[in-house]
């Protein structure tokens, strides 16, 4: 969250010769390791080459870079690059990327990426000089909240969280890091789980996706539906009941997962009290033959 780029969070830098001709790969710098720099550079957190890059006396570079989030150090081919004829602009191509759960760690599966830069760079006489670059997030970020209310929410409340989780969703994808990012999820879809355990509900939202990722970030793809399974003691001495509800998660003007947007799901279950309204039956009228004692 927020506009800092995680100091723990390395990037994967490219540096093009600005020329006419254009080169098949990144003729310069071609995925090179930066990592941060324990030393400000005039106030400013800096990134600099695992291996030290140095700049060229006379030409002109051009950069584009992504961060080291989810399996992008294992992707086996390599990020590729192409040169966008209508934009005339590098673009990041990545092929099997996935999230995974990530870690503690800020930005470990927060796929971000900066398009290759619009100006050119020569050597700079200031050795403060620094690249600035704003790097946007790939994926899409879900939250899903869930609460009780007074019923299912109070201090001591039988009513527990069991499982949530997503159907048929893509966990990788292919992606084209231009302007935009450009995704194509994968064909394999599966269930993915949310949350599994036992978690009771109180009145105030819980962060379900924090109870088993750091945050849930997902390839974009269309919106899916939820499965909650909840469970609850209808009477003491019963056993407890399970209930599975699934849910859809299109909203409004519903135009899917999208790449850099923070979707959060704010969930109720609720109750409601059994009651029931008596009403009485009339008598039926018998007569009956007469009786005489004699």
């Amino acid at each position: 969250s927020g506009a800092v780029y995680p100091t723990e969070l390395d990037m994967y830098i490219n540096a093009y010769v600005h020329a006419a001709t254009v080169p098949t790969t990144p003729d310069y710098i071609n995925n090179g390791k930066f990592t941060h720099r324990s030393t400000q550079v005039e106030g400013k957190e800096v990134w600099g080459g695992t291996t030290p890059y140095y700049w060229p006396n006379v030409k002109e570079l051009i950069f584009s870079g992504y961060s080291k989030s989810g399996n992008v150090a294992s992707l086996n081919p390599k990020p590729t690059y192409v040169k966008n004829a209508d934009t005339n602009l590098w673009e990041i191509n990545m092929t099997g990327y996935a999230p995974t759960p990530g870690t503690a760690d800020l930005g470990d599966n927060d796929l971000m990426w900066f398009p290759t830069t619009a100006d050119s760079y020569k050597k700079p006489a200031n050795a403060a000089f620094t690249v600035d670059v704003e790097m946007k997030h790939a994926c899409s970020w879900v939250t899903i909240n869930v609460k009780g209310d007074a019923t299912t929410g109070k201090t001591g409340t039988t009513w527990q969280i069991l499982d949530l989780t997503i159907n048929d969703l893509a966990q990788e994808g292919d992606v084209i890091l231009g302007e935009t990012a450009d995704w194509t999820p994968s064909a394999t879809t599966e269930p993915f789980e949310v949350f599994n355990g036992k978690k009771a509900l109180t009145i105030d939202y819980v962060d379900y996706t924090q109870l088993s990722y750091t945050d849930l970030i997902l390839v974009p793809q269309d919106t899916k539906t939820l499965t909650i399974t909840y469970e609850f003691v209808s009477q003491a001495g019963l056993d407890p009941i399970q209930e599975v509800k699934t849910i859809d998660l299109t909203y409004t003007n519903d135009e899917g997962c999208e790449p850099g947007v923070h979707y959060t799901y704010n969930i109720t279950i609720g109750t409601q009290e059994i009651l029931i309204e008596p009403t009485v039956k009339a008598w039926d009228t018998a007569t009956v033959p007469d009786v005489v004692l004699q």
